[in-house]
């Protein structure tokens, strides 16, 4: 079930919305490395000459030392982080976005958080500097 974010941050809070953010992010970098690694590593190791069988013939071991296949792990590894690398920095503009709330937005949430103990609240240096 999918639900506004501003729904679930209003109802659930800021950890909520983050948490369930992570989840998400989770999911996409196992689906695109399961596809990637499922669709390439697989066939290089399954096609090398060692000789290896059953479930060792999927691994990197049944590739021969010194073989140009070798490659391959090296490629996938270097996609896969990049790739993470890319979510990664992408979540962290869209959380910093949404946590970064207007001064009357933030008042609003502390006030129900701490009943009305806090006069005023404000959010000043935490974005990017204009110097």
């Amino acid at each position: 079930m999918w639900m506004d974010e501003s729904f679930l941050i209003h109802y659930a809070g800021m950890d909520a919305a983050v948490f369930i953010r992570f989840l998400r992010l989770g999911m996409r970098l196992f689906f695109w490395s399961s596809l990637f690694l499922t669709g390439i590593l697989i066939p290089v190791n399954i096609t090398g000459d060692d000789g290896a069988s059953e479930l060792t013939a999927l691994s990197l071991s049944n590739i021969p030392p010194g073989s140009v296949r070798l490659w391959a792990p090296v490629f996938c590894l270097w996609f896969l982080t990049l790739l993470c690398l890319y979510y990664l920095h992408h979540e962290y503009k869209e959380v910093r976005c949404v946590a970064l709330r207007p001064d009357g937005a933030l008042n609003v949430y502390e006030n129900r958080l701490f009943r009305s103990r806090i006069n005023s609240a404000c959010a000043q240096g935490l974005g990017a500097s204009s110097a």
